[in-house]
């Protein structure tokens, strides 16, 4: 095959099957052909970003390029950042993807996570409250929340977070079209 988009219909075929491996070298085959393509790296990103963190960056860096105003790529550019090790570096994409998608709590909670695995409490509850006034179905953030108030000694605010966080489903959907086909 010479085109990128017959590659990039093949690893979305793998992609929705779960073919995590043979979608990402189908993707990289597509934006070998098709470099000025945003879509290739983002959903070969995509592909990697749960079995291979590490190497879902580079992908993840060249779609950003190329999409700087898309708050979804800041997201999962920040999240595996922060899988990685590298938080501090994902900070300002997640504070880039809340400003540019006021509606979509995502950042804020993967953020306020991550300041809770610093002990920072009183700036993870800024954070998870904001994700929480956006989207008050996200199981992530009120689990976030309790932890948060419990370390802040509000032990019914936790107590209320955690039993609404049982009654979630134990992942949140993300809304992001270009991330699947």
């Amino acid at each position: 095959l010479s085109s990128a988009k017959a590659w990039g219909r093949l690893a979305d075929r793998y992609l929705v099957h779960d073919f995590m491996d043979e979608a990402a070298l189908c993707y990289a085959r597509a934006e070998d052909l098709d470099p000025e393509s945003y879509v290739w790296p983002y959903r070969r990103g995509w592909s990697l970003i749960d079995d291979r963190p590490e190497e879902a960056l580079g992908p993840f860096e060249r779609a950003l390029a190329k999409l700087e105003r898309y708050a979804q790529a800041h997201e999962a550019y920040g999240e595996v950042l922060v899988r990685v090790g590298r938080g501090a570096e994902a900070v300002p994409h997640l504070e880039r993807a809340s400003e540019l998608d006021p509606r979509s709590g995502h950042a804020d909670t993967v953020l306020g996570l991550y300041l809770v695995s610093l002990g920072e409490f009183a700036r993870a509850r800024t954070h998870l409250e904001r994700a929480l006034a956006r989207e008050d179905q996200r199981v992530e953030t009120h689990v976030g929340l309790a932890q948060v108030y419990l370390a802040l000694g509000e032990e019914e605010r936790a107590r209320r977070h955690s039993e609404i966080s049982r009654n979630l489903p134990q992942s949140s959907r993300r809304e992001d079209p270009f991330a699947t086909p």
